[in-house]
């Protein structure tokens, strides 16, 4: 009997237990899946629909990163949720693993959302590092953002997160003024913008711009459609479009563009080039507009054949002569052989010496280690500042190293007019007989 006593009283005991796990469940077993939907903010302000780089719909794999935050507070670190990658079919659907998915919290507080795309492992801390050098695969460097979505709880059927283009589009249309004139092979290239840059995911916006240096355009097989995504920019001075087919070369400065003056986020530019074949230098019929995600100006512009000759890199260096055609040029190398200096500062001033009255400032440059005559040779600066500037002057001028009289050099610099004639400015790198300044 007793036996029976004590078995009904654990039943009895379950049952009292079981109805209070019903009055306080587990918060995890009940806390809402967050369900997440997206989409890419691409509405002009005429409310025209635009397209994405690949397309107006996600294509299967893309991948986002969300955060999730307490309303009206900024994102930081811990935060409800980090950094978690939902993936898509190609809808507007995104999923994850059910291991990892995001639910409302439990006490029916109200929390913000904040996404970006492509998704990345390797963050800094709440930093987006941008990187758009390499424009093979477009896609994976479309930055795109959202923060639409604001003080909603478990009550949503779901989150409709909008993205943004935080980064700029620029589309090269070419066409030949003879019908069926091959365009296979064209490369296209725009020099001296911004390659890298910190995107704050807590600001949205853009910061430490910066590594200059030319981005090859994404071409198609046929050559006749080019693009690439770049930097905003808001200064298109010393920045220059270069275009070559069968070796001719064509070049616009975008400094002389009157109606865009800038590259805006958010917008996409396109220029609809004519290239006229057995013309000379022109390009001809050349107009630029805007076909935006926000509304910009248009504009017509001519481009020349450009002249300058190939080459100034490193491993392919300008020659003096070569150096003389290429004015405007900026941090490309030149090689020549050091035959002496400037004093005063002047071509007419050239010194065919290496002695104790050399000054420190400058260096003649020519093609020959002989030449003697000052219309040949092509003046170098060295300054003083900046620290790598300094370093070149001290190991190259003639007036502490008289030895490197006669000797052959690289250097990289800026080609402008300099001592009344072209020559070599803010020289920052040098190679003399395979040593490297600064090192």
């Amino acid at each position: 009997m007793k036996f029976r006593i004590n078995f009904w009283a654990a039943i009895v005991m379950l049952l009292y237990l079981s109805s209070c796990m019903q009055d306080h469940p587990n918060p995890w077993d009940v806390a809402k899946k967050v369900k997440v939907n997206a989409s890419i903010d691409e509405m002009s302000q005429q409310g025209i629909v635009k397209t994405r780089v690949v397309g107006n719909t996600w294509t299967n794999g893309d991948a986002i990163g969300i955060f999730m935050k307490k309303s009206n507070s900024t994102l930081g670190l811990p935060a409800l949720a980090e950094n978690v990658r939902y993936i898509t079919n190609g809808t507007s659907a995104f999923v994850t693993d059910p291991s990892n998915e995001i639910r409302f919290p439990y006490d029916g507080s109200k929390v913000d959302f904040i996404a970006y795309y492509p998704h990345t492992e390797n963050l800094s801390g709440l930093t987006y590092n941008v990187d758009i050098s390499n424009q093979n695969n477009l896609p994976d460097i479309d930055l795109l953002y959202s923060n639409n979505v604001l003080a909603v709880d478990s009550t949503v059927a779901g989150i409709n997160l909008v993205f943004k283009h935080q980064l700029t589009n620029v589309i090269l249309n070419f066409s030949m003024n003879v019908p069926g004139t091959d365009l296979s092979g064209l490369e296209a290239k725009i020099t001296n913008v911004n390659q890298t840059a910190d995107f704050s995911l807590v600001a949205g916006t853009l910061g430490n711009l910066g590594n200059p240096g030319d981005v090859l355009f994404n071409v198609t097989a046929d050559g006749t459609m080019a693009q690439a995504i770049l930097l905003p920019d808001n200064d298109l001075t010393e920045k220059t479009l270069y275009i070559e087919l069968d070796s001719v070369v064509y070049s616009f400065d975008l400094s002389n563009a009157t109606s865009i003056t800038s590259f805006d986020k958010s917008t996409k530019y396109t220029f609809n080039i004519t290239l006229k074949q057995g013309e000379g230098a022109l390009v001809g019929d050349v107009s630029a507009t805007i076909d935006d995600w926000i509304t910009g100006p248009s504009e017509d512009i001519i481009a020349n054949e450009d002249l300058t000759p190939r080459g100034g890199s490193e491993e392919d260096p300008f020659t003096v002569d070569e150096a003389r055609n290429a004015l405007g040029r900026t941090q490309v190398w030149v090689k020549g052989f050091i035959v002496g200096y400037y004093s005063p500062s002047n071509l007419n001033g050239f010194k065919n010496a290496a002695d104790t009255s050399a000054v420190a400032s400058n260096i003649a440059l020519a093609f020959s280690s002989t030449e003697t005559l000052k219309e040949n040779t092509f003046p170098i600066q060295l300054s003083t500042t900046p620290t790598a500037a300094a370093a070149v002057r001290s190991n190259l001028n003639l007036k502490d190293n008289p030895d490197n009289f006669q000797k052959e050099v690289s250097l990289k610099g800026d080609i402008a007019t300099y001592f009344g004639t072209i020559g070599l400015i803010n020289v920052r790198e040098a190679i003399l007989e395979g040593v490297r300044y600064p090192d």
